[in-house]
C-alpha cells in the first residue's frame, strides 16, 4: 500500500456511507451499500421480558448475518457506518438498554461489539454490559441504569 492508498482509508474511516432507514416505534431498519455490496441493519426491540425496553442490534452482510469479509478497504467505511448507525439510535430512541450479539467465533466481531459498547456507555451517560455468556453467545451492550444490567444478567442466567 502506497502513501495515497493509506491517506484514502484514512479519509474513509472519517465519512460512513448513508444509511437508508424505515423506522417504526418498535423497529429500525437499515441499509447501505458499498460497492455493491449491501448492507443491513436491523434494530428492535427484543422479546426478553423485563420491566424496560431492551432492544436488539444486529449487522448483516446481503441479509444473512456474518463476518465483515471481502475487500479491506471497506471496511474502513461499514466500520464507521456501524457505528454512526448505533449512535444515530441512541441519540434518537434513547433507548433503556442496547444489545448486541455475537455467536461465531470472530474474534474481530466481538472486539468491535465491546468497544462500540465501551465507548458509546461513556459517551451517553450509559452503563457498559460486560461480555456476557448466556449458551454460545457473547452479548455486549448498553443500559441507562445498573440494576437493569443486573436484571439482565439474571434473565440470561449470568
Amino acid at each position: 500500500m502506497n502513501f495515497r492508498e493509506f491517506l484514502e482509508l484514512t479519509e474513509a474511516g472519517k465519512n460512513p456511507v448513508e444509511i437508508n432507514w424505515k423506522k417504526t416505534s418498535t423497529r429500525w431498519n437499515g441499509n447501505f451499500e458499498i460497492k455493491d455490496i449491501e448492507y443491513n441493519i436491523e434494530t428492535y426491540i427484543s422479546d426478553i421480558d423485563v420491566n424496560f425496553d431492551i432492544w436488539e442490534f444486529k449487522f448483516y452482510k446481503n441479509k444473512s448475518e456474518t463476518q465483515i469479509t471481502g475487500d479491506f478497504k471497506s471496511h474502513f467505511i461499514i466500520v464507521p457506518t456501524i457505528q454512526k448507525a448505533l449512535e444515530d439510535f441512541i441519540k434518537s430512541k434513547k433507548p433503556d438498554c442496547v444489545i448486541f450479539l455475537a455467536s461465531d467465533n470472530s474474534k474481530s466481531r466481538k472486539s468491535l461489539y465491546n468497544n462500540f459498547s465501551l465507548d458509546i456507555a461513556s459517551r451517553y451517560n450509559y452503563y457498559s454490559v460486560n461480555p456476557m455468556l448466556p449458551k454460545n453467545d457473547i452479548v455486549f451492550g448498553i443500559c441507562k441504569e445498573k440494576y437493569m444490567i443486573d436484571e439482565l444478567k439474571e434473565l440470561i442466567g449470568i
